[in-house]
């Protein structure tokens, strides 16, 4: 009987470990790299509120060589799906990472090569009502009212 009992206490172990939802969206990759260079190329605006399709409040922009351990003790989130992102240990990406009420929904490794995410300031995010964002189209970079920047490497 005890045999079974850690068997099922251990297959729902198992099965809580892997559910989260949180998962790279490849759809959504394709997307921002489209509409971050059709944007560039006609001088108009991004937006991130009406270019991702499912709620989410805050976008973390986690520069190459993020420490995961850093980024959790500083925003208290689950960062359990991101250890695959390798982000720690690579200089080619920024992690652009979706949040809804404190959790991690899902996130986008974005080719640096597609534009260089950099936040002057402090804060590493971007709230949903602060996610719109102009392209200065020779300047080769992506600004918002809040100084927040996607840089392009020629």
């Amino acid at each position: 009987m005890k045999k079974y009992l850690f068997a099922i206490i251990g297959l729902l172990f198992l099965q809580s470990c892997g559910s989260s939802n949180c998962k790279e969206d490849i759809t959504l990759k394709k997307k921002l790299v489209s509409k971050v260079y059709e944007a560039r190329k006609s001088d108009t605006f991004l937006n991130f509120a009406s270019t991702v399709q499912f709620e989410w409040d805050t976008i973390y922009i986690l520069p190459p060589y993020t420490v995961l351990d850093h980024f959790h003790k500083s925003t208290g989130l689950d960062i359990s799906c991101l250890n695959e992102t390798g982000i720690q240990s690579r200089d080619d990406m920024n992690l652009i990472v979706f949040t809804k009420k404190s959790e991690i929904i899902s996130y986008v490794n974005y080719s640096r090569k597609d534009g260089d995410f950099y936040i002057p300031n402090s804060k590493n995010y971007i709230t949903h009502e602060d996610s719109n964002f102009n392209i200065i189209n020779n300047a080769i970079m992506l600004k918002d009212s809040s100084n927040n920047y996607i840089i392009f490497h020629q």
